[in-house]
Parts: structure tokens; C-alpha cells; sequence
């Protein structure tokens, strides 16, 4: 460091010679700032000449003493061009003051990438011509920040793609679409995908995106025409290895000698620089591929850029792949709504025709042939069987797509019990099962379709006297809240192991001991026409003590 004057103003404002000792002391401090490391020192003259520097500046910005001593350092030159305004601004602050406060900004390395420092700097002499910098290097901090506001807007772009995703997941080809435009914008200029749907290697879906219209169109164009099946370039590599392509830098030519040739058209017009595919695969299946490329925006993609897109990826085939899924159990829903409809039509009817004949073939004198008459009566048991199997369907059936029908008047709860106790009496009597009656109903009544409601007693009761043997009770209850009637089927049965009680709603479902006695709808079928009520059904049992089905119906106000 160059030696400065040894004076300096007194408290009345003259010169003050300062003692040698004392210059000396602050020299040695000085240059022991200067020669610390800590931090960068240089010093400079008016125009922004460097004229000395200590190691850790030059090594900063990747210089050496033979570059300071050349006079190759100006701070002019190692600023970059959005930053010359600034430091215009602060040229003139040392001027006004001689002190220019710590701010942040950015130098320009000899091998030319951008060193982050903190800066500070004051003059030296009255005219404020010369001075010295302290020069801090931040790249790690800013470094740090930059990853830190990146991961943010990383999980930003993630959760709000994945909302717009899932609010599209019912329509395809509108999903695929949305799915390109969220790449586009969030991490590309432009994006298009390839889908695969019906059989293998087929193209079923495509969607392209670019945020310049003209380089949308004629993606569009180009996506539309393009071969149906993938057999060449990216698309095929990234389905067939299922892992994606990176290409950071590249020209436009070396991209088209990689790229499906039909594309050429648009690397040659639009010449992307920088493209990432990767493969739109969810639950083990490879549903196709999704590009993003740049060609407006000069900053290439890098490796954040391609986690970034893999996870997006990740997050639209599991949109995808849950959309091609809905789309089939809907298919499967209208394909077995037509074939109910054709039960309920075409197998109905002559089931209904059948039985009427055996009740007529019953109703006259069959001269005595009691054989024919078992058989005519089993005609007609089977045929009724067959009724209520086909009614189970369909009802399972509305039930399944929230369609069964309820039409819900007042009806008097105690009449309710008694009629469904009277159509199941005769089948208990039979079995030697005793079927009572309890509770306290009164005048009160419930709002509720009296044919489903007993449909239902019916069901709980019919599954009671099946499962009990001779010498049992069954026990119809019902009890009175404020706001609903809970009505209960209470057997003293074998009871249903615990494990079980968790399927018995499903449809279908019965336990090995009892496969053989029933479709497995019952009690299903008797949980939709609750819930349909607005009511709930659950049951309670204990093996060798009984079960008991509760339900509930709103009271009528």
C-alpha cells in the first residue's frame, strides 16, 4: 500500500503533524488488513483504475500480479453491463461523501462466469480521487439462495400442476392437453406428448403446446400428421428404455439427427437449442413420452431443470393413467347397465310368463297326478327365485350409481314391523324358530318408501331364520330418538366371526359356511336402501350368543 500523508486536522481545524510511531501503527493495521485473505482489498484511482490489489482480490476474479501490474484491471471492465448503472450510482455517492456503504452486485472472472461480492469502498485524498475498495466474495451465499428460491418455485410448480391435473383427470384428451401447456409455461417454451392407450406402441393421444402461437400451430400441424405408431427417433427411445433424454446444449442440427424426422420442419424454422424428454409411465406401465425443448428462452435446461420435469412427468402419467382408468369403469358401467337393461327386458318377462303359467297349471285339477303338481310347484318356486334374483341386479346395480329409486312418504312405524313380521312368520313357524315382536312405537311415524323398508326387514329377517336353527328367537325392536327410529333384528343365532364382519356389506361376499345359502346381495342391497333414507345400518354379534342389524329412518316432523 502506498504511504499516505502523516497529517491530519486538529479540533480547531488546523494541520496536526502525527508522530511517526503513530503512522506507523496504522500502517501496519492497514496492511494487515490488505494482506489477511479475508477479504479483498484494492485500491484505485479516479476512472477506476486499479493500482494495487492484495491476492485474495486477484484471486477472486481468476487475475495474477502480472495482470494488475499491466494495468488490465478496471473495475470498469469487470462489471458486467446490467450492473454499470449501478456503478455510475456509486461512483457518484464517493464523490458526494467519500464513503460508499456495503451493496451487492457482480463481477466478471477472467475465465468469464459471474463471481457474486459485497463491496464497500472510501476515498483517500481531499479530492476524492483515490480510494480503497474492500471487496467480499458471496458467491456461496447467493449460490446458496438461488438453490433455496429455486427449490421453492420447484415445489410451487409441482403442487400447482399436480391441482391442475387432477381437476382435469376426467377427459383425456383434455387432460393431455392441459398436461402440455402446464410443461410449456412452467419449464419450456414449448412441449408436446404421445400417448398410448388401446394396444402397444399405438398412438391414441397427442398434445402439443407452444407459448409462440405461430410455433404452436405448426407443432400442431406437425403432432397431427405425424405416424401414428412409435417407431423412430426420441419418442421411440424414451418409451422403449423408459428413462429419459437429456440434451442441454445442442444445435439445431444435432437435435434433428436425434429427433423424429417428421420434425424437422420445426427444428429448422424454430432451431431449439435445449430439449428434455422423458417417458409418461405410471404403475409399472409405459404410457408414452412428453418433450420440452426451449428455443425462445436462451438459458439452456440443466440437471434441476430435469428432476424438475421427470417429477412433473411422474405426476401426468399418474393423472393419465387415472383418467384411462376411469374412462374404462365407465365404459364397464354403461356396458353393464346395457346388459341390465336387457335382464330386466328380455329375461323378465318370460320369467314372469313362466311363473303366471305354473300358477295357472296349480289352479286347476291335475286329475290327481301329484308328481306333475310337485313339478309344476317347483316351476314355480324356481320362477320366483329367479324374480327376486333379477330385482337383486338391478337394484345392486342403482345402488352401485347412486340411482335407486326411493319415493319417501309418512308411513307409521309400528305397521311397518307388523307387516314385515307377518310375511316372514310362516318361514319361522316352519323352522321352528319363535319371531317376536318389541317395542314401544306408538303413533309415531317415519318418512320413508314403505316397499324398500320392508324390502329390507325382509332382508335382515330372511337372513336371520336362514342362519338360526329350531328352538331360536328372532326379535323385532325399534326404539324412539328425537330425530329417527332405529329398528332392530336381534337373533340368539351361532353369531358372525369378527372377521367377517367386516365384508358382510360387500356385494357378493358370503362366508365358506354359508356360500350356498344365498346371491351374497342381501345385505348389501339392505345398506344402500338405508343410506338411500339418509339412515345408516351396522351390526353388532357374538359367536354362540347372536347378531343383531341395526338401521335407522328420519322421523316425520
Amino acid at each position: 500500500m502506498r504511504h499516505q500523508t502523516n497529517q491530519r486536522r486538529g479540533p480547531n481545524g488546523g494541520r496536526v503533524v502525527v508522530h511517526d510511531d503513530e503512522t506507523r501503527q496504522g500502517e501496519a493495521r492497514c496492511r494487515a488488513v490488505f494482506e489477511s485473505g479475508i477479504v479483498g482489498v484494492a485500491e484505485w484511482e479516479a476512472g477506476g483504475a486499479i493500482t494495487d490489489a492484495n491476492d485474495a482480490f486477484l484471486q477472486m476474479l481468476g487475475y495474477d500480479r502480472g495482470d494488475l501490474e499491466a494495468g488490465r484491471l478496471r473495475f470498469r471492465e469487470l462489471t458486467p453491463p446490467e450492473y454499470q448503472t449501478l456503478t455510475s450510482e456509486n461512483v457518484r455517492r464517493l464523490k458526494e461523501t467519500g464513503v460508499l456503504a456495503p451493496s451487492e452486485k457482480q463481477y466478471v472472472h477472467k475465465d468469464g462466469h459471474r463471481v457474486d461480492v459485497m463491496i464497500s469502498s472510501v476515498t483517500l485524498d481531499a479530492k476524492r480521487e483515490r480510494g480503497i475498495a474492500l471487496v467480499l466474495d458471496i458467491s456461496k451465499r447467493k449460490r446458496l439462495e438461488r438453490e433455496r428460491a429455486r427449490s421453492i418455485e420447484r415445489l410451487n410448480v409441482l403442487a400447482e400442476a399436480s391441482k391442475v391435473f387432477a381437476a382435469s383427470s376426467a377427459d383425456l384428451e383434455g387432460l393431455l392437453q392441459t398436461i402440455a401447456r402446464v410443461m410449456a409455461d412452467q419449464v419450456g417454451d414449448g412441449c408436446g406428448a404421445r400417448v398410448a392407450i388401446a394396444e402397444e406402441h399405438a398412438i391414441n393421444l397427442i398434445a402439443s403446446h407452444h407459448r409462440d402461437p405461430r410455433a404452436d400451430a405448426l407443432l400442431k400441424e406437425l403432432l397431427a400428421s405425424s405416424p401414428r405408431r412409435i417407431a423412430e427417433g426420441i419418442h421411440a427411445r424414451v418409451v422403449a428404455t423408459n428413462a429419459p433424454v437429456f440434451v442441454p446444449h445442442g444445435a439445431p442440427e444435432a437435435l434433428g439427427s436425434v429427433a423424429d424426422p417428421h420434425y424437422r420442419p420445426y427444428i429448422e424454422a424454430y432451431r431449439p437449442h435445449s430439449v428434455i424428454f422423458v417417458p409418461l409411465s405410471a404403475r409399472g406401465r409405459v404410457l408414452g413420452s412428453l418433450g420440452v425443448l426451449r428455443d425462445v428462452t436462451k438459458e439452456p435446461y440443466d440437471e434441476q431443470d430435469l428432476a424438475l420435469v421427470v417429477d412433473l412427468a411422474e405426476r401426468a402419467a399418474l393423472a393419465i393413467e387415472n383418467a384411462r382408468l376411469f374412462r374404462e369403469a365407465q365404459t364397464a358401467v354403461r356396458a353393464r347397465e346395457e346388459l341390465l337393461a336387457i335382464v330386466s327386458h328380455d329375461l323378465k318377462s318370460p320369467v314372469a310368463t313362466i311363473r303366471s303359467a305354473a300358477a295357472m297349471l296349480l289352479a286347476r285339477p291335475l286329475s290327481g297326478d301329484d308328481a306333475a303338481r310337485k313339478l309344476v310347484d317347483t316351476v314355480r318356486r324356481s320362477t320366483d327365485r329367479m324374480e327376486r334374483l333379477i330385482g337383486d341386479l338391478l337394484d345392486m346395480a342403482s345402488i352401485q350409481v347412486g340411482r335407486l329409486s326411493i319415493h319417501a312418504q309418512e308411513h307409521d312405524a309400528a305397521s311397518l314391523l307388523g307387516e314385515a313380521a307377518t310375511s316372514n312368520e310362516p318361514l319361522a313357524i316352519e323352522k321352528g324358530i319363535r319371531l317376536i315382536r318389541d317395542h314401544a312405537l306408538g303413533n309415531a311415524r317415519v318418512v320413508c318408501d314403505r316397499e324398500r323398508v320392508l324390502q329390507a326387514l325382509s332382508n335382515l329377517l330372511g337372513n336371520a331364520i336362514k342362519f338360526c336353527g329350531q328352538g331360536a328367537c328372532i326379535a323385532l325392536r325399534a326404539a324412539l330418538h328425537p330425530d329417527f327410529v332405529c329398528f332392530s333384528v336381534v337373533d340368539t343365532g351361532p353369531g358372525i366371526p369378527e372377521s367377517d364382519l367386516a365384508h358382510i356389506f360387500e356385494p357378493y361376499w358370503s362366508a365358506d359356511r354359508h356360500a350356498a345359502k344365498g346371491s351374497g346381495l342381501g345385505l348389501f342391497i339392505t345398506k344402500g336402501i338405508v343410506e338411500a333414507h339418509g339412515g345408516r345400518l351396522w351390526v353388532e354379534s357374538e359367536i354362540g350368543a347372536g347378531t343383531a342389524f341395526h338401521f335407522t329412518l328420519p322421523r316425520a316432523r
